[in-house]
């Protein structure tokens, strides 16, 4: 090979592995897997956005007032985000009164008193309407770690909405 080939052969691999780097980086930055038993298994999609509306799947970091049980209770790995179902949204009243999740007087369901293991959650009996900047997520599994315990998820949490 003659020394302009061999340059050229090396300039155009280098153009495709930096574009394929560019290609892996942003998939990684918007794909994560669910392996937790609140949604169904597998890869989601996470797409950035400024408004939710019950019913949409949304990723989010977890709440500082229950950061530390997830980690000693190993219910998900460091850093992984939550995917659960908006249930609520500003201005909505979600009240976890009498052991009974209610959004607008609507059940829901019951609020989750012991995890799997028998161990003891974070109870918050409260009523209130959600704030502007806050959602209530829970998932229609009954037996899952979600905003139950701890009451709602601000808005900047929120890493996105996600789709299978």
């Amino acid at each position: 090979m003659r020394a302009n080939q061999l340059a050229r052969f090396y300039l155009v691999t280098l153009a495709v592995t930096a574009c394929a780097a560019v290609a892996v980086s942003l998939v990684a930055s918007h794909l994560i897997y669910n392996a937790t038993r609140s949604m169904p298994l597998g890869f989601y999609w996470v797409t950035p956005s400024p408004t939710f509306r019950p019913n949409d799947v949304v990723a989010f970091r977890i709440p500082p007032a229950v950061e530390e049980l997830v980690r000693e209770r190993q219910y998900l790995p460091a850093r992984a985000l939550l995917l659960k179902p908006v249930i609520a949204t500003g201005g909505d009243d979600v009240c976890t009164a009498g052991g009974v999740l209610r959004v607008n007087g609507t059940t829901f369901g019951n609020v989750l008193h012991h995890d799997s293991a028998g161990r003891a959650l974070p109870e918050d009996s409260t009523c209130h309407p959600l704030a502007s900047n806050e959602v209530f997520v829970a998932s229609p599994h009954s037996q899952c770690f979600h905003s139950r315990p701890f009451v709602a998820v601000p808005s900047h949490a929120i890493v996105g909405k996600v789709f299978p």
